[in-house]
């Protein structure tokens, strides 16, 4: 069988490459055979890993342009244009954020000098990936806003870190670690309440890499103690804590021991309690035995038979039974967690209660203890 061949390489053009966050594991494979194609590798100085860099041809021109001028960027790139030659312009993260690729572009395209954009892994997905979390968690957040703090650049009306706040979605907070005091006042002003969790990813996928949890009430302090200025972003996670659990049947218990233990080890909490709730009215959560599932189908029958469907009730939704049933078994419950584990019985478990179903429920979780 013959070997996959590599598309031929286009004479004078420009690309921009997007180099993800730092680990070269991370590129696409199409930008890592361009960086290696290319005869001018023109990177972003030190927000661009060596390691992307040392991908570079031997025979390639490879140079800084950090101590460089939008003018002086471009001429490189139009001489070796001019020569014939493809040029890789390497960007952190994706270059659609956050660089100034708009501006060469511009000139690229008044110049009439053919380019291209190869998209790249931004830090905010990176991050995501590392805290092995989501932006995105059903009847909570569903919505996820890439944005920064106000510094030198401005912020156009409207789209302040406060304005943008008030939608309560997931953010990820570009660019502004340099003043954790006045993000934890603009997310503050837009309403996000102080036990919001943050992730925070310092030189990600770097050596000296530093992820860590915060709140939004001990963010400042929690940034500054991390000495995590540069190369910062913040994922601010309403959702976080909340969890979805889609039931099948009328009348069940759902098993969400294993859910609640993924949430303590992701978030690293290791010795305190946590309060989980269940915010519907005609569902609820129990604490009892799941070695036999029998038990569980048994409680449904005895609870069922205890309060029957249809006992003239005036409720005009009809189901004025799954309201007495979430009554008895309660909207929440307190968790010990003890080295990064629930302590539970021998046989126990923790159980979502559905009582008019099926449907998507959603259940909160609460730490009570020092942050990870």
């Amino acid at each position: 069988m013959n070997e996959p061949q590599s598309p031929p390489v286009q004479a004078g053009r420009v690309v921009f490459i997007g180099a993800g966050p730092g680990d070269p594991d991370l590129l696409t494979v199409k930008a890592a055979r361009l960086i290696h194609q290319a005869d001018l590798v023109l990177y972003a100085g030190s927000l661009v890993s060596p390691e992307v860099v040392a991908l570079a041809s031997p025979d390639a021109r490879v140079a800084d342009s950090s101590g460089l001028t939008l003018a002086e960027t471009h001429a490189l790139l139009a001489a070796t244009v001019a020569s014939g030659g493809l040029a890789a312009r390497v960007h952190t993260g994706d270059p659609a954020l956050y660089g100034a690729v708009a501006e060469q572009a511009n000139l690229l395209t008044a110049a009439g000098i053919d380019f291209e954009i190869v998209p790249g892994v931004t830090t905010a997905s990176a991050a995501a990936a590392a805290f092995k979390v989501s932006f995105t968690v059903p009847e909570a957040t569903q919505t996820l806003i890439l944005t920064r703090l106000a510094g030198r650049t401005s912020m156009p009306p409207g789209e302040s870190l406060a304005d943008l706040a008030r939608h309560q979605a997931a953010l990820a907070v570009y660019l502004s670690a340099g003043d954790p005091e006045g993000v934890q006042t603009a997310l503050l002003a837009g309403g996000y309440p102080a036990h919001t969790p943050i992730a925070v990813a310092h030189r990600l996928s770097w050596p000296g890499e530093r992820c860590f949890w915060a709140t939004l009430a001990d963010l400042p302090e929690r940034v500054r103690q991390a000495q995590a200025d540069r190369q910062t972003i913040f994922l601010v996670l309403p959702g976080l804590g909340r969890d979805s659990a889609s039931t099948t049947k009328h009348e069940e218990l759902v098993r969400l021991t294993g859910a609640l233990q993924e949430l303590v080890t992701a978030r690293g909490w290791h010795d305190g309690a946590l309060v989980v709730y269940c915010p519907h009215t005609t569902a609820g959560l129990a604490i009892n035995e799941d070695a036999d599932p029998d038990v569980a189908r048994d409680m449904v029958m005895a609870l069922s038979r205890l309060v029957p469907r249809d006992a003239g009730y005036r409720h005009a939704e009809g189901n004025s039974d799954a309201h007495v049933k979430a009554s008895l078994t309660g909207p929440s419950l307190t968790l010990i967690v003890d080295g990064g584990r629930i302590q539970l019985g021998t046989w126990q478990g923790v159980f979502l209660c559905e009582w008019d179903g099926p449907r998507n429920r959603s259940v909160w979780a609460k730490w009570l203890g020092a942050s990870a």
